[in-house]
């Protein structure tokens, strides 16, 4: 001390300490109600020079809850005869359906076979809807089996559940065609009130798709979300930002991803 003394802890040293090792506790709690604990933290605590030490807690926090789910050795097995797994969790199951609607947006719009002219002719969004089931079922691989319009508890029904016998809680995926005149609020709403606020209520689901297709049956539009005007290829950048911004309101949900698919891509031809 300036004075010269004898440092002796008191009991504000003893609450720091205490402080300090709650918030070390809690940010070794894998999850997001963790991280989401962390962050509020972060912006309530009265002292600033704590908040970037808050902050290194919260980044690694979010990195270690970034890895992979560990795959078990029957997965490591068939992944090496195969190259593809099985899911055994919400999350594998998940990353899963997120890869095979990828699979699916990479063949309508760039494959030597796409029949996007046949998808480009369904009138509505059941029908758009038995097109994207009926592709998922063809590439399934034993891995997960569909379902169209499910009905929950709430009398709800998802579009597209992704499900597996070793998963307990299915993968919903929200269709919506954006011709048919959904606009940027109303896009916004669905994703919040029915695709996390309805579909993924149940305490093992976690992780939802929002599927959007447009067929260009009418001229382009624009989206407006949080303020913005946003064209197509922005409208998933959009979306997700928007997701983002009241995630931590919805501490159980894990992971939530936005697919567009563009049925006129692979029409346009090349004048370089």
């Amino acid at each position: 001390r300036e004075d010269g003394g004898v440092y002796s802890p008191g009991l504000r040293d003893d609450a720091q300490d205490a402080r300090n090792r709650l918030f070390s506790l809690l940010s070794e709690i894998p999850g997001k109600p963790s991280y989401t604990a962390i962050k509020q933290l972060i912006h309530e605590h009265p002292d600033p020079n704590y908040r970037p030490w808050m902050m290194k807690h919260a980044y690694k926090r979010a990195e270690e809850d970034g890895d992979l789910d560990p795959m078990t050795a029957e997965q490591v097995y068939e992944f090496n005869n195969s190259q593809i797994i099985t899911p055994t969790t919400h999350r594998q199951l998940f990353d899963l359906t997120v890869n095979r609607l990828l699979d699916l947006k990479n063949w309508i719009e760039h494959g030597n076979d796409s029949t996007w002219k046949t998808w480009q002719r369904a009138e509505d969004e059941p029908e758009m809807r038995n097109l994207v089931a009926n592709w998922l079922n063809l590439n399934y691989r034993n891995q997960y089996t569909t379902a169209q319009e499910p009905e929950l508890a709430n009398s709800q029904r998802m579009d597209i559940w992704m499900q597996n016998t070793n998963v307990r809680s299915p993968v919903p995926i929200e269709l919506k065609l954006l011709d048919k005149g959904w606009s940027g609020p109303k896009l916004c709403e669905r994703l919040c009130n029915q695709l996390v606020g309805g579909y993924l209520r149940e305490a093992t689901a976690g992780c939802g798709v929002m599927l959007l297709v447009w067929q260009g049956n009418i001229p382009e539009k624009r989206w407006t979300i949080n303020g913005h005007r946003v064209g197509l290829n922005e409208l998933v950048s959009a979306l997700k930002d928007y997701w983002q911004s009241i995630a931590c309101e919805y501490s159980g949900i894990e992971a939530i991803e936005v697919i567009v698919i563009d049925l006129t891509m692979r029409a346009r031809v090349s004048d370089s």
